[in-house]
């Protein structure tokens, strides 16, 4: 088991790269739509490129490129603009489900067409990366203009300190003073301390941030925001450990090294895949229904 010096021996490291993509987070997502769904699609990208990779290592058959087609497609499908109809096209049509169902369509008459060896694998396996990295991902989207484009701003940056103050208070508690394990057999260095330390802190750090921008947004109770705290945390931990079970899965140890001292992209996104979806239908069902 790694000592407290081992464990936060790529601090700095980790601290520097945070800091630098919580900073692009919030520059994107306050620019707009445009250059958020850019950095998505550099997020979506990359995510894809390194659970391909790590799927291809562990001999799992994987579908071709045109997964980053409908990845790209997914994300206009997200649009805000495209919800609300636009020329010829009209309002409330489920584009996401439209692309989903398309791509099923594509890698099913692809199998026809050219079958592989495995063929029910390579259609699992390219289906949940669409499902597990544009799709969740691109709940940054629907979440950035709900239910307007300034609440949407504020709530998407909660929901996002809400994910970061997650990973941090878990790691910091878990280093500190971690000494029941979580999941052993998923993730041993994940401790109960440290998931609890991970879900005080968001709570704190959500509060704190809704009590700051109180002018910008209504009014809200004082349980919505233990709860929304609550919730994000829990999926963003969440996905912390579903990745762990991915890469366990497919015997990687980290999703690539994009990030220096914090693996691959992935493994900085996984807490967001799980807690922008919690935030957006929370708000949609407690807060704005």
């Amino acid at each position: 088991m790694a000592t407290k010096s081992s464990a936060f021996s790529t601090l700095p490291q980790r601290i520097f790269w945070s800091l630098v993509a919580f900073g692009t987070v919030v520059l994107a997502t306050w620019a707009g739509w445009a250059s958020l769904t850019a950095m998505l699609a550099v997020a979506v990208s990359i995510g894809l490129y390194e659970f391909r990779t790590m799927a291809r290592k562990a001999g799992l058959a994987v579908g071709g490129r045109s997964i980053y087609v409908f990845a790209m497609l997914m994300l206009l499908a997200s649009q805000p603009w495209l919800s609300e109809g636009i020329w010829f096209i009209p309002p409330k049509i489920p584009w996401r489900e439209i692309v989903m169902w398309a791509y099923l369509m594509w890698v099913m008459i692809v199998e026809v067409v050219r079958p592989s060896e495995r063929p029910l694998e390579r259609i699992m396996t390219s289906l949940f990366g669409m499902l597990y990295i544009p799709f969740l991902l691109s709940f940054g989207l629907l979440l950035r203009y709900y239910p307007d484009g300034v609440l949407g701003f504020w709530y998407a940056i909660i929901a996002a300190v809400g994910a970061f103050a997650s990973d941090t208070g878990a790691y910091f508690v878990g280093g500190l003073i971690g000494k029941r394990k979580l999941a052993p057999e998923i993730s041993p260095s994940k401790t109960l301390e440290g998931a609890l330390g991970g879900l005080a802190f968001s709570a704190l750090m959500v509060f704190l941030l809704q009590e700051a921008i109180r002018s910008f947004i209504p009014e809200v109770r004082v349980w919505e925001i233990w709860l929304f705290a609550i919730l994000v945390s829990s999926a963003a931990q969440l996905g912390d450990l579903a990745e762990s079970v991915i890469k366990r899965s497919l015997g990687a140890k980290d999703s690539g090294t994009f990030l220096p001292g914090h693996g691959g992209l992935l493994d900085r996104l996984d807490s967001l895949l799980f807690a922008l979806p919690v935030a957006y239908y929370f708000l949609s069902v407690a807060v704005f229904s």
